[in-house]
């Protein structure tokens, strides 16, 4: 996938909605940490534990942790996915508004 997906939570033309404290600890431990995030649509829901073995990583946030940081490869967890061969980061379309931090607390984050 070269481009967030079209309902994508880090999407700030997509309105979205978490709990304030998921959205916290995802802007926490993915933009801002070094977790890589699975991209939704690849996360297996088929158990009463989701799964993201197999899942791949969401465009959205490499591009929120990009805007945050100035390079996606700042979180070590993408950093690591690169460097294993199971994320390319070439020809990602940046066009797509995205979230830093802080927004992504104020505008997916509901009380």
């Amino acid at each position: 996938m070269k481009a967030p997906c079209s309902n994508c939570p880090f999407r700030a033309n997509v309105d979205f909605r978490l709990s304030e404290a998921r959205a916290e600890q995802i802007a926490g431990d993915v933009i801002l940490g070094d977790t890589w995030f699975a991209c939704h649509q690849t996360v297996d829901y088929s158990d009463d534990e989701p799964s993201a073995d197999n899942s791949s990583v969401c465009v959205g946030s490499l591009l929120s942790i990009a805007k945050e940081r100035g390079d996606a490869m700042a979180n070590l967890g993408v950093r690591l996915k690169v460097l294993s061969g199971q994320l390319e980061l070439n020809d990602i379309d940046s066009s797509i508004p995205v979230w830093n931090a802080a927004e992504f607390v104020k505008n997916v984050g509901i009380d």
